[in-house]
């Protein structure tokens, strides 16, 4: 017998970077659709629950903003993304956004990039379509949508994953394929879907107890090919385009798969895979490192989500500044990963957006995404304008066309307070030096007398 629901409190707080999350069509078993949220320290123990009868249709995918605590919620059949805090669990109303399409479809997310991604569908034909999530005035743009494909899945669970290393995102298909999309250096500033990759994996189609579930680090993409077995199968995909398979997990059960999850939790170090049985009211926890399965009953489970924050997905071109920051994005809860200017913006896929020598984040030295004082323009390979590149300039703000360098420090005569180097400023610099172009004179130098020349500057 599968557990009624109860409205959550909103003063219950869970911790997003530690919470599994599990959409429910309970309204399809004649009580109220929900969301329930599982702690990976205990994942078989219920943390909270949700009412989500306004939404008014069965919740079925979800995808999470780690940045921002935001739980997107899919309905089926209803063409709004409900938000939810997802640290409780209440209604976000200010932050849903409408669909294109008539029937709901799968949700992932891109955090950093601010792109929300989800499978529409008109009934007969489905795309893709990728949302700005950014916080500034473009949230909720419709930014571009995939070329309809009759063999995309419509109104499914988790049959979308996305691989945040390489920028790939994996679409289920009815057919038993994959589709596998490149989608680097897309983002809410600049997006174009290309055209898909199809992957012939042979897996179970998606309506019937297909999904995907992506372990990134390895990457290995997970599947069931079978509905009679108890295997999930594993397929290398580190090469775009192509899965081999590796082996699988005998997980001991054979779900009517709905929703499937890999869930790599950092602070226990517990690797799980989390998979929901609509029709046996059922969520199967498979611990991995023990080789064992658990159960929790729930009514009607569908999608699922776990999606802890990660800054190893937020820089990926390694040049210190945040993708987000790059970008211009704004509005976020955790200030760092704003832009102070979004009016100026730096390309997240290329350290050296200028090709000055020096990384965006060495120029934008603060890591605010604003040229502040004392800090060279990121996209100007030359912030000075006197023909030496920023990167090799010995004065990069400050005019200095010929590079003089007396005391040969690397600091350019025009901005160095010590041309001569023998530790002391020039007058001109506050400093007690008289003649900052002989280190032999300065206020500690020894006075000899009668030569006419005033050595310790007295």
């Amino acid at each position: 017998m599968f557990p009624l629901f109860a409205l959550v409190s909103a003063s219950l707080a869970l911790d997003p970077d530690s919470a599994i999350y599990v959409a429910s069509d309970a309204a399809g078993v004649k009580q109220t659709d929900a969301l329930s949220a599982y702690d990976t320290s205990a994942p078989t123990v219920l943390a909270a629950q949700a009412d989500t009868a306004d939404v008014g249709n069965a919740t079925a995918s979800l995808a999470l903003d780690p940045i921002n605590e935001v739980l997107y919620a899919r309905a089926a059949g209803d063409v709004r993304i409900y938000a939810f805090d997802a640290t409780d669990l209440s209604r976000m109303a200010s932050l849903d956004l409408t669909a294109s399409g008539s029937e709901a479809g799968a949700l992932e997310i891109d955090p950093f990039r601010r792109v929300l991604y989800a499978v529409e569908s008109d009934g007969a034909e489905a795309w893709l379509q990728a949302w700005s999530i950014d916080y500034g005035a473009s949230y909720g743009t419709a930014l571009d949508a995939s070329v309809a494909d009759g063999d995309l899945v419509g109104a499914e669970t988790n049959h979308l994953a996305r691989d945040p290393a390489n920028g790939w995102l994996y679409a289920a298909k009815p057919t038993g394929d994959v589709e596998i999309y490149d989608l680097s250096g897309q983002s809410f500033q600049d997006f174009a879907w290309t055209g898909g990759t199809t992957m012939t994996l042979g897996i179970l189609p998606p309506s019937t107890t297909g999904g995907l579930a992506l372990d990134a680090d390895t990457p290995e993409l997970l599947v069931r090919r079978s509905a009679a077995s108890d295997t999930l199968d594993r397929y290398d995909v580190s090469v775009f385009g192509t899965g081999t398979v590796t082996g699988g997990y005998a997980t001991g059960v054979d779900p009517v798969v709905m929703g499937l999850h890999w869930v790599d939790d950092a602070a226990t170090a517990a690797q799980l895979i989390v998979e929901s049985d609509y029709d046996s009211h059922t969520v199967y926890i498979y611990d991995v490192g023990l080789g064992s399965s658990a159960t929790v009953g729930l009514a009607a489970p569908l999608g699922v989500e776990f999606y802890p924050l990660d800054e190893g997905e937020a820089d990926d071109d390694g040049d210190g500044l945040w993708d987000s920051v790059e970008l211009g994005a704004s509005g976020m809860a955790v200030a760092s990963y704003n832009d102070s200017d979004p009016s100026s913006t730096t390309d997240p896929d290329d350290p050296d957006s200028d090709s000055d020598g020096l990384l965006d984040g060495e120029e934008d030295a603060d890591l605010d995404g604003a040229q502040g004082d004392g800090e060279t323009d990121p996209n100007d390979d030359d912030s000075d304008d006197d023909g030496a590149l920023d990167g090799l300039d010995n004065c990069p703000l400050t005019d200095n066309a010929a590079q003089a360098d007396l005391d040969l420090d690397g600091l350019g005569d025009a901005c160095d307070d010590d041309d001569d180097g023998d530790g002391h400023d020039a007058e001109d610099a506050g400093g007690g030096d008289c003649d900052d172009e002989d280190a032999a004179i300065n206020p500690d130098a020894l006075e000899s007398w009668y030569d006419a020349v005033d050595q310790d500057c007295d």
